[in-house]
């Protein structure tokens, strides 16, 4: 399989699903090979409308499990139980929800996990506790998942980066409040190496095939700066670790904390790039690896 765009999950959703109900005994025509022929119309029609049908469970089902989601994280972020409630409500009854809910189309998948990562990372910001650079990996992952390109890393560590000046200031405004102390405010976290290292390993072979020149140069892929892969991928990184260790100096952060979480940022994006062992395909890795190229 070939999908290097945003419907990477959603197609992947939608094979696992047909599989699951073929499995079940609840859909037949659950492939390409299943369906009917045209020739014989009835039989064609009549599987086409069940595979429709499934497809509209599952895109209520995706609805309604991003519903829940921000629920459960705007309850978090919020005080009074009302207030989330009306938040839950008027998502629930949005445009977006309305349409997603009833159609397979991937822009719900590709906007509701950056949505959640910011979400996240605010809930993480007011409360200051050492798991913070966990919560900072998990809104990476997402970051990664939602991005035009799925899996892009470089892009999702951009917009982590992007939200942690909330996440600081959210978390000295609770300490504040609470009559914590500068000191247990910015407290150091756990040691950054130990959760970067295993996922680093695991999404290097992806990050060698994304970069092998051999296999872009097969795909008719062009360098975009100076006759080089991967320049701009570097400078963003470098880009995003030098604004959190500015903002850390500016701030007073700890240089543990600060550390464990670009650590954590890097090793939730590597752990999520995994996704793309799914249905592995090297058009698809580079594509992702390279989107200006691609483009």
């Amino acid at each position: 399989m070939f999908f290097d765009h945003t419907a990477y999950i959603t197609i992947l959703s939608l094979k696992l699903w047909y599989q699951l109900l073929h499995a079940l005994g609840l859909l037949d025509a659950w492939s390409l090979s299943a369906i009917p022929s045209a020739s014989d119309g009835p039989a064609f029609e009549a599987a086409m409308t069940h595979a429709i049908r499934a497809g509209r469970v599952l895109a209520f089902l995706i609805a309604t499990g991003c519903v829940l989601v921000f629920a459960g994280l705007v309850r978090l972020m919020l005080r009074d139980w009302r207030v989330a409630l009306l938040a839950t409500l008027a998502f629930a009854l949005s445009g977006g929800i309305a349409v997603h809910s009833r159609i397979l189309r991937s822009e719900l998948v590709a906007a509701c996990p950056v949505i959640f990562a910011l979400m996240i990372l605010i809930v993480a910001g007011r409360r200051g506790s050492i798991a913070r650079p966990l919560w900072m990996a998990a809104a990476a992952g997402l970051c990664v998942l939602g991005p035009r390109k799925q899996g892009a890393g470089h892009f999702a560590n951009r917009h982590a980066a992007a939200f942690d000046p909330a996440v600081r200031e959210r978390a000295k405004a609770e300490a504040s409040r609470s009559g914590a102390t500068a000191d247990q405010a910015r407290r150091p976290l756990a040691s950054p190496p130990s959760r970067l290292s295993p996922a680093a390993w695991l999404a290097w072979p992806l990050l060698a095939t994304g970069f092998d020149r051999a296999l872009l140069d097969a795909e008719r892929f062009h360098p975009l700066l100076l006759g080089r892969f991967g320049i701009y991928q570097v400078a963003l990184s470098v880009l995003i670790g030098i604004c959190m260790i500015a903002y850390a100096a500016i701030w007073r952060i700890s240089a543990i904390e600060t550390l464990a979480s670009i650590f954590a940022v890097a090793a939730g994006a590597s752990i999520m790039l995994l996704a793309l062992n799914l249905e592995y395909n090297t058009s698809n890795v580079i594509a992702v690896f390279n989107p200006l190229e691609k483009c």
